[in-house]
């Protein structure tokens, strides 16, 4: 401890010990002015206190974790590190497998709260009680106790507007001088030693589905909503600003200019953040999706310094999906001056001539181009400007007042509304008041009068049970603007952006790059959003999409010809089709290439459908001369087994996919996406026939059938699904779990039984079991239109092909006798499943 860096020392190397082990992983850590992790799992540390925050179901309470749950696995690794290195693990602070615990703050799991210690704001309590009956004290000691309650409120931000004349009677004031506390001091803390017990955070409160913003002008304030998905709230509030700044209300003249609605001349009053080091300008021109590289070729005879580029074929340094090559270009597009990513541009030359004055001096000047942080970023501009909004209320004042207290008051009323009609809520809002926000989101301001305002709004936030999250917007961008001048409420300036769509759709990545492009200004950080962008719609790309390309690209090489003259009839792109299907076969690639770039065309060009039967008979062809295997049969013997030693091992869930795969003849992702909603029981048909039935949503065959439903007749397992699931909420998913998941418990439960699990013909896999159930069925009746229609066969050849191919296989045969008398064993344990 002989330097001043005794803390950062050992806590990067306590980090770096950890990440070779596996922990800290970005989506998991939590770290000090960085987005909050998605979850499920949190990742902390804190010099030499690490500690992993794990969100489970609640059944799982009590039991014993299995070593490959994160937790679990996560700690193990990071004790086998600590043996490496030669260090000790306390055993007084080794907790596993705990719902409460101390981590800074008291965390109960189970009611889901946070809160200070309890047991030390209780003995605060009774000394800050005792203080204000005496009513005497010193600058030193009320500077502690004012301390301890600050830490006791950054638990609920909120009720730090409870103090304002505490810091008013420790001015000027030496530090063992005895003085008498004023009336109002006293009254403010005890306030805090009576509402102690209401300050915590609610980690259960919900995401609201909706978004609002409000504003204010001289006369009348205002506010507008729009709808939003759950989940997109949920992620958004993740970017908000949670920790606030210093504000106090605008002088005179800057506070008439912002009744003009000009707020962008006040960046003077917030104290700028020091600039970060970076390397400076390296390359003058990057190039993503390179191609045949004319842009950099064109950049270089300029006499620009020009990266290598990245193209998909390049290998794996320049495959975009891959997250090495992803990170490369991010960082890459940081140093460089010029980025151009995406489909061929005409006329490079010309670009680069007007951009080259540009390029200059960006290299021979030190630029900054981070965002500053008073300026709004344009992800929230494009949230406030293209969202499609409603007034929510608007109403004028009763008497002047400054600017900042009408935006105070315009955003209480928001609160006191939602206090009433949304309690328990978790929400954003737009507010173009930096004031508003840095005082609101820190709890207090050092303006009595502002915090007078902000007090009167505590009740509802604590009574209401909200959380708010607060996002800066532009004026210009803030839709509540309208209202608050009395004017019609604009529409959306245009379509939502790609981002914004395919982020309400429910696909966060898009917001986080958007996110970290913004953080740039300027050009650059425009040219950042459309490389990430691009990048992430390169790494989108279905399949079957990249097939069409590969095709594309094979035929303009071949052919030498555009792809558009190949397409100019059916006839000619059906024989293009035929050669590169024999092109395919004699370079010895896999049957479903050819078959699904077939796909891909017929997707593409619909009108030429019925061009291409020549195609399809080159892949029939193909298919005779490579007979493929049909997929392993599993013996109801063997289905049994596997469902008994599920339920021994506590894999309820697990059970549960196996019996509706082989009962419904369903497949892996038709079942696994299930919801409670999608499983009708006969509870919700008030029936006694032990029936059940499946809703299939996305099924493989939508295109024909687009209502599809499954039907399961087993006594045994419709009441163990019953029991399951009947408790549960209409929209509460089955098994939220992916696919991945599920196979690694397929692979542990049938190799545990001596059965293969390999994709070889050998094997047996989760697709395994339609074809096993309509297999079993067979066996019971012989009836192949009942089977068909059960299974939702669309061709009968199709079913009959299967039944023929897959029925004779014996999978009993192959195994040891040790494993066979196992499956024997565990067998007659099925009939309990329903119990």
């Amino acid at each position: 401890m002989g330097t001043n860096y005794a803390v950062e020392v050992a806590l990067h190397a306590h980090a770096n010990l950890l990440y070779r082990a596996g922990c800290l992983r970005e989506h998991e850590r939590v770290a000090y002015r960085k987005v909050f992790p998605k979850g499920p799992g949190f990742d902390l540390l804190c010099i030499d206190d690490h500690v992993f925050l794990l969100v489970i179901d609640l059944s799982e309470v009590g039991r014993t974790p299995s070593p490959s749950r994160r937790d679990a696995k996560l700690f193990a690794q990071a004790s086998e590190a600590y043996l490496r290195a030669g260090l000790r693990v306390s055993a007084k602070k080794k907790v596993r497998n705990a719902t409460q615990g101390t981590i800074r703050g008291e965390l109960d799991g189970i009611r889901g709260d946070l809160a200070a210690p309890r047991l030390r704001t209780t003995a605060l309590g009774c000394l800050t009680f005792q203080l204000v009956l005496l009513g005497f004290c010193t600058k030193d000691l009320l500077q502690c106790i004012v301390g301890c309650w600050v830490f006791v409120c950054m638990f609920r931000r909120p009720f730090m507007c409870l103090l304002t004349q505490v810091y008013h009677e420790m001015r000027d004031r030496a530090g063992s001088e005895v003085f008498k506390l004023s009336h109002d001091a006293r009254q403010e803390l005890l306030a805090l030693v009576l509402l102690s017990p209401c300050i915590f955070t609610d980690l259960r409160a919900a995401p609201l589905d909706r978004i609002f913003c409000t504003d204010a002008s001289g006369f009348a304030a205002g506010a507008c909503q729009s709808s939003i998905s759950r989940a997109a709230c949920l992620d958004l509030l993740r970017y908000a600003d949670h920790k606030g700044y210093h504000t106090a209300l605008l002088p005179k003249s800057a506070e008439l200019i912002a009744r003009l609605g000009d707020q962008g001349g006040f960046e003077a009053l917030h104290q700028d953040l020091p600039p970060q080091l970076t390397e400076g300008v390296i390359f003058d021109l990057v190039e993503i999706f390179r191609g045949e590289g004319n842009l950099s070729l064109v950049a270089s005879e300029f006499g620009l310094r020009v990266h290598p580029g990245f193209d998909v074929s390049d290998g794996p340094s320049g495959d975009v999906m891959s997250s090495a090559c992803f990170d490369q270009i991010a960082v890459t597009s940081d140093l460089s001056s010029f980025t151009r990513a995406g489909a061929k541009l005409f006329g490079d030359a010309r670009i680069l001539e007007l951009q080259l004055p540009s390029i200059q001096l960006l290299r021979h000047r030190d630029v900054d181009d981070s965002r500053p942080a008073s300026t709004p970023p344009r992800w929230i501009a494009d949230l406030g400007s293209c969202l499609p909004w409603k007034t929510l209320f608007q109403y004028r004042f009763a008497r002047a007042n400054h600017i900042n207290i009408n935006e105070e008051l315009s955003y209480r009323s928001l609160v006191k509304h939602l206090a009433k009609v949304a309690a328990d809520h978790r929400f954003g809002i737009l507010l173009d008041s930096r004031v508003v926000i840095g005082c609101n989101t820190k709890g207090r301001s050092s303006s009595a009068k502002l915090n007078y305002y902000l007090s009167t709004g505590l009740p509802y936030l604590v009574g209401g049970n909200l959380y708010l999250s607060l996002f800066h917007v532009g004026t210009h961008e803030n839709a509540a603007d309208d209202p608050s001048r009395l004017k019609p409420l604009r529409p959306p300036s245009g379509c939502l952006p790609l981002w914004l769509r395919r982020f309400l759709a429910g696909d966060t990545r898009y917001l986080a790059a958007v996110k970290l492009a913004d953080d740039r200004r300027g050009p650059v950080g425009g040219w950042s959003r459309l490389v990430v962008l691009l990048s992430l719609l390169s790494a989108d790309a279905s399949p079957r999409d990249q097939l069409f390309q590969q095709f594309r690209s094979w035929a303009e090489l071949e052919l030498d010809c555009s792809f558009n003259q190949l397409c100019s009839t059916g006839l000619l792109l059906c024989t293009v089709l035929v050669a590169y299907g024999k092109f395919l076969f004699y370079g010895g690639s896999p049957r479903y290439i050819f078959s699904e770039t077939i796909n891909a065309c017929t997707d593409q060009f619909k009108h030429y459908r019925q061009f291409f039967s020549a195609a399809w008979s080159v892949l029939t062809r193909w298919q005779e001369e490579e007979p493929g295997e049909r997929s392993m049969v599993i013996p109801v013997s063997v289905f049994k087994a596997a469902v008994a030693l599920a339920l021994l091992w506590s894999w309820p869930l697990f059970a549960a996919g196996l019996l509706l795969g082989f009962n419904g003849l369903l497949r892996p992702g038709e079942f696994l996406l299930l919801r409670r909603r999608d499983l009708i029981l006969p509870q919700d048909l008030l029936t006694d026939l032990p029936l059940a039935y499946v809703r299939i949503v996305g099924g493989k065959t939508r295109r024909y059938m687009q209502r599809q439903h499954a039907k399961i007749s087993d006594a045994i397992t419709v009441n163990f699904l019953s029991s399951l699931f009947g408790h549960l909420p209409p929209e509460e998913p089955l098994f939220n779990c992916s696919p991945f998941v599920f196979r690694s418990r397929w692979d542990a439960i049938f190799r545990h039984l001596g059965v293969p699990t390999s994709d070889g013909p050998q094997g047996v896999t989760p697709k395994c079991l339609r074809g096993s159930g309509a297999t079993w069925m067979y066996q019971l009746t012989e009836d192949i239109p009942r089977i068909q229609w059960r299974g939702r066969w669309q061709q009968r050849r199709t079913l009959e092909h299967c039944l023929q191919d897959v029925a004779g296989q014996l999978l009993l045969a192959d195994l040891a006798e040790s494993h066979r008398f196992q499956i024997v064993r565990a067998g007659p344990l099925f009939c309990f499943a329903g119990a």
